[in-house]
């Protein structure tokens, strides 16, 4: 399921920042496709879609309820969540910008998993489990990134944790999808805007 969802997300922003797609139309057919020609449209219908219904039901708990328990989940099923592509090019931190806790801890346990995996599969010299666990990072159809509704909501504690992450990750994984925002970033004082800078040097 993993290199399906990496799959769905490489589709989504090379046909948003290379291809220029915008319309919901375009962007829907690359995240949600049905074959129903497997054997001769006799055989079961294969849906190919960027997001399951159970990780859409978490996202919309980590909106809705304040005290959300992030613990209640396996973290495999957290790292899934946290790469699927909801409707509307939403990701889960599209839904849980706006509390702080949450987005801490949806980090935090990202870490500690992949922490932990690569830790397994090293001391298995399980080399294909050494690499690098990047988090989509994308511009929904409304062409806003969970960054761009932090600081819409002024959200600005929500946005440091966010920029802070992505000082780890390549630079081509976020930076079409935030320039716009680098001006505000350093209006509204963001603690973490420096070494954003710093890192991208």
């Amino acid at each position: 399921m993993i290199e399906r969802l990496k799959r769905k997300y490489q589709e989504y922003f090379t046909s948003y920042f290379s291809s220029g797609k915008r319309s919901s139309e375009d962007l829907y057919d690359i995240l949600f496709k049905v074959d129903f020609n497997v054997d001769n449209c006799k055989g079961k219908i294969v849906s190919d879609t960027s997001f399951t219904y159970f990780h859409w039901k978490i996202a919309e708990l980590m909106k809705e309820v304040q005290r959300f328990n992030i613990k209640r989940f396996h973290p495999e099923e957290i790292k899934i969540l946290s790469l699927n592509i909801f409707p509307l090019g939403n990701t889960a931190l599209h839904f849980a910008y706006q509390n702080l806790n949450i987005v801490r801890r949806f980090y935090k346990v990202i870490e500690n998993e992949v922490k932990k995996q690569k830790e397994a599969a090293a001391s298995n010299e399980d080399e294909s489990r050494l690499l690098t666990f990047e988090i989509p990072f994308i511009l929904n159809f409304d062409g806003k990134s969970p960054l761009h509704l932090c600081m819409e909501g002024e959200n600005y504690k929500s946005a440091d944790i966010i920029l802070q992450k992505l000082c780890n990750d390549p630079i081509d994984s976020h930076a079409r999808a935030i320039n716009d925002l680098i001006p505000e970033f350093i209006a509204n004082g963001l603690t973490c805007i420096g070494p954003y800078l710093d890192s991208r040097l």
